[in-house]
């Protein structure tokens, strides 16, 4: 883990220079000698070593860059470490703030249930700042990486799918599904249900639907809620009956309950007319 979070804003860290009168090229030094710090990670810089690729960077004469560095010396914005190094300030303390958030973090790890590792305290310890490996900074160890113990095996329906892939996919379901509304929330619910069932088992579902005898257009669902509902896994509909079961239609019940009574009152129980006598034998 590398130390990459640094509160380095230049217009911060110069407004201290505004005022002093020390000119651009002395500014632009400080700004870049905080930034070589920061990147080794140590809080300071040999002061020939510096110089020397200041020049290079800005490619100035170094004199002009000694210069610089002599009056960014004289308002004690690089200060001599007595050995010859040079330190930026604010510097170390930035550093050091990084390396207690690193620390931080890989105790409560990154939503704070990785347990934490039993390690001296930075202050014990003599960190060299100017390694520039992935070795932990905290602990003199390479990288803490977190057991796959509880991470399960993804299948082959929870692998990242491109977006070209997807859409293929989508577009051979849409054909089969029997009913096309509200398209785009479709395709989002798609690639949801991809993350559950494969692209086989969706499409099979959705043909199944499609040629159930027992599927009415008037009730089929729609796109969306066949899809998040995971109804690719469901068993046939139920056959389907008359509105009212096996008994007759009420009405044409009703219906020949008036015709019979009324043969019975046009022609009476033995088929004539009231009051017409009957035909002679």
């Amino acid at each position: 883990m590398k130390p990459r979070r640094y509160d380095f804003n230049p217009t911060d860290w110069t407004e201290a220079l505004a005022g002093l009168g020390i000119g651009a090229a002395a500014v632009g030094c400080y700004v870049q000698t905080v930034a070589f710090c920061l990147a080794r990670r140590k809080p300071t810089y040999e002061r020939e070593a510096l110089i020397e690729r200041l020049a290079k960077y800005f490619g100035d004469d170094p004199r002009t860059i000694r210069a610089a560095v002599a009056r960014l010396e004289k308002h004690e914005k690089l200060v001599d470490q007595g050995d010859g190094e040079l330190e930026p300030n604010r510097v170390r303390e930035e550093i050091e703030r990084a390396w207690t958030r690193i620390q931080r973090n890989r105790e409560n790890g990154p939503k704070g249930g990785r347990p934490p590792r039993e390690r001296q305290p930075i202050a014990e310890q003599d960190v060299d700042f100017s390694k520039g490996s992935e070795t932990d900074m905290v602990s003199g160890k390479e990288p803490y990486q977190p057991s796959n113990i509880n991470q399960q095996t993804s299948s082959s329906n929870q692998q990242t799918l491109s977006a070209g892939a997807l859409d293929r996919e989508f577009d051979a379901f849409w054909a089969v599904y029997p009913r096309h509304e509200a398209k785009k929330a479709a395709r989002a619910s798609y690639q949801r249900a991809r993350k559950t069932g494969s692209a086989e088992a969706i499409l099979a579902g959705a043909q199944r639907y499609r040629d159930d005898p027992n599927r009415a257009d008037q009730f089929t669902k729609h796109p969306t809620t066949w899809l998040n509902q995971g109804c690719w896994t469901d068993d046939p509909l139920p056959t389907r009956t008359p509105p009212n079961g096996n008994r007759p239609d009420p009405a044409v019940q009703r219906h020949g309950d008036h015709a019979a009574i009324a043969r019975a009152f046009d022609f009476g129980v033995e088929g004539r007319r009231p009051g017409v006598p009957a035909d002679p034998d």
